[in-house]
């Protein structure tokens, strides 16, 4: 089962201290009106959950994954709006964005800031909105594949390594080996690596010991 984590820790309503709190300070649920969706947008209600929030309050990724699409109307009150798509067995989309903290292809990890909240889009005023679509996309679901995903909140733990399975690591691995590029990538001196710091990456002091190697290597080379 997917898990999702807080997106903000901050809303107009106050600041949450659990899950409950943070789905207690919610202006919009999956599901609700269905009266204003239907006719407009063809859904049996709101497909996501909305959160009120000061414009230019920090939002964060609430799954691990890689992103794979920006929306970026800046214009408010009108048009398609801005936010940020991170694609992990499903697309996990923020949206009514007022800044873009992350680019097309990043690998981001639970908890990273990808932008500021707004009022980018077809909206009221400025809030968050958290859609989640699972993968395979079931488009006739009612909500265009958005599911309820309000049981799959879980508060977050330890931070940087929540949400991240083995495949998560390697993506994030490979990704610190090609930006830092300095050995042939078909080697099997390369691929032995790779495969090493996959294995035992199981916290956030593992993969800063990574990220520390990488650093020495590629000094140690160009120095």
């Amino acid at each position: 089962m997917v898990t999702l984590y807080p997106p903000l820790y901050q809303t107009s309503k106050g600041t949450p201290r659990d899950v409950a709190s943070l789905l207690g300070m919610a202006s919009q649920l999956f599901g609700d009106r269905y009266d204003y969706y239907f006719p407009k947008y063809g859904t049996n209600g709101h497909p996501a959950i909305d959160w009120p929030c000061a414009r230019g309050t920090p939002i964060y990724a609430s799954i691990a994954g890689r992103v794979s699409y920006l929306g970026t109307d800046f214009r408010e009150g009108i048009g398609s709006g801005a936010g940020v798509v991170i694609e992990n067995n499903g697309d996990c989309l923020a949206w009514h964005l007022s800044r873009l903290d992350v680019k097309v292809g990043d690998v981001v990890v639970v908890g990273q800031q990808i932008g500021l909240s707004g009022n980018s889009g077809d909206s009221s005023g400025p809030h968050l909105h958290l859609e989640w679509r699972p993968k395979p996309l079931a488009y006739d679901n009612g909500f265009h594949g958005a599911v309820d995903f309000s049981s799959m909140l879980v508060w977050r733990a330890s931070g940087i390594m929540d949400g991240m399975d083995k495949a998560m690591v390697r993506v994030v691995v490979e990704e610190l080996y090609r930006s830092w590029a300095i050995r042939n990538p078909e080697s099997d001196e390369y691929k032995r690596a790779i495969e090493y710091w996959v294995d035992i990456i199981e916290t956030p002091a593992d993969l800063l010991k990574l990220i520390r190697q990488r650093i020495s290597d590629v000094h140690n080379l160009t120095a």
